[in-house]
């Protein structure tokens, strides 16, 4: 029937690919959803030690709000709800775009300029004024990405093709990478965004548009260089001593 033609012509088109194409496409998933996963594990280290060192003021929100018992319990069920989007929104940090917490306001390594926000404890760890050194956190990503296309890069040095026709694979691999993680981090971004309330608060958590922009040219060209390198040195440890033994 027409379902079974439609898999024979999908089966065609995959074996008309050109050698490796495969290889590339799976390396670029892996390798993209690995690095959008990493800045995502990373993030949460990162919100952890805020709140170990955010720890007392967060219990003063706490205080102030004289919630009882019953009501501080109701309200830490809350908070914990909203830690994944915490996570998310620390990576939009580390990403650089940062997150609005109403309309007008900003959280980014640029700077905080927010209006009055929730009164919700745990958002007493969100960073104050600006950092000298704040886009140092764009690091992450692009190591995790470079990390990652170093440790992946072997299943393209496989393609079965001349050495000096790779490189091309290895091009596409890393811009590949560079979507896929791209895109991953955008639709959390979108996950972890919305309204919080009426007015300015319709306008809370990080752009998607541009986390998927910076995200692609950070893990993007940081996969690139992930995979020239290791495709230059594998062949010297190929021919050192310790490779050949």
């Amino acid at each position: 029937g027409r379902a079974a033609g439609a898999i024979r012509s999908a089966r065609d088109a995959f074996d008309r690919l050109p050698d490796g194409a495969t290889s590339v496409a799976a390396t670029a998933v892996r390798g993209g959803a690995a690095a959008a996963f990493g800045v995502v594990a990373i993030s949460a280290v990162v919100v952890a030690v805020l709140l170990g060192l955010q720890y007392a003021t967060v219990i003063t929100l706490y205080e102030t709000l004289q919630t009882g018992i019953v009501g501080g319990v109701a309200l830490t069920l809350a908070q914990i709800a909203l830690l994944p989007n915490l996570v998310m929104w620390a990576a939009s940090w580390l990403i650089g775009p940062g997150f609005a917490l109403g309309t007008g306001s900003s959280i980014s390594p640029l700077g905080t300029t927010v209006g009055p926000i929730p009164s919700v404890p745990v958002l007493g760890v969100l960073p104050q004024g600006a950092f000298d050194l704040g886009y140092l956190g764009i690091l992450v990503p692009v190591v995790v990405s470079f990390v990652a296309a170093v440790a992946l890069s072997p299943r393209v040095a496989r393609i079965p093709e001349p050495e000096a026709r790779r490189w091309p694979w290895f091009l596409v691999a890393g811009l590949g990478m560079g979507l896929v993680g791209a895109v991953v981090l955008a639709l959390l971004a979108v996950l972890s965004g919305g309204a919080a309330g009426p007015g300015r608060l319709a306008d809370v958590g990080p752009a998607a548009g541009w986390i998927l922009l910076v995200a692609f040219l950070e893990v993007g060209v940081a996969s690139v260089a992930g995979m020239f390198v290791s495709g230059l040195m594998a062949p010297l440890v190929r021919r050192s001593p310790e490779g050949r033994g």
